[in-house]
């Protein structure tokens, strides 16, 4: 082969063997449990320490449509903190924020948080609000409206727990 030849011939191209992508299979799935914590009126200065004024609560009717926030619970109060589990001598299972307690979980509760405890596998523990005053915004068809409700339930706090499930 010439000199041009090699510069404009077709040239060997030497191709590795594609590797397929090896995919592991997960270990464990990331699952949650939501508790609605009891006791809550003896620590509520604690929680209200957290708690903060939502500035959600105070949007407009027009505001909240433009947003597409219907059939949203906004509550006047918000909060997400990072919380520990606390399992008293008695059985009693304290839901606690920097050490301090916010409430207790429910006893029809225990034997699952017990287990989740037992088993290492908690990954993180948050607290919110999910109670009190709240708005919501509901479109009626039948009559081609949003009205927009302030209603009130009991306020309450809970845990949401996230853990790994091993598969």
């Amino acid at each position: 082969m010439g000199l041009f030849g090699k510069i404009f011939g077709k040239q060997e191209t030497k191709t590795e063997p594609k590797k397929e992508a090896v995919q592991e299979k997960p270990k464990a799935v990331i699952k949650e449990q939501r508790h609605i914590l009891e006791n809550i009126d003896a620590h509520m200065e604690t929680i209200m320490e957290y708690a903060e004024k939502n500035d959600d609560y105070k949007l407009s009717k027009k505001a909240l449509i433009e947003e597409g926030r219907d059939d949203e619970k906004i509550y006047e109060f918000e909060m997400w903190e990072e919380a520990q589990l606390n399992q008293q001598p008695d059985g009693t299972i304290e839901a606690m924020i920097n050490g301090e307690t916010i409430g207790t979980i429910k006893q029809g509760s225990h034997a699952k948080v017990n287990k989740l405890i037992k088993s290492g596998n908690i990954r993180n523990i948050h607290a919110e609000v999910s109670g009190g005053n709240y708005k919501i915004l509901k479109y009626l068809s039948s009559r081609d409206e949003y009205v927009l409700d302030e209603l009130e339930n009991q306020f309450s706090i809970t845990i949401e727990i996230s853990y790994a499930e091993p598969l």
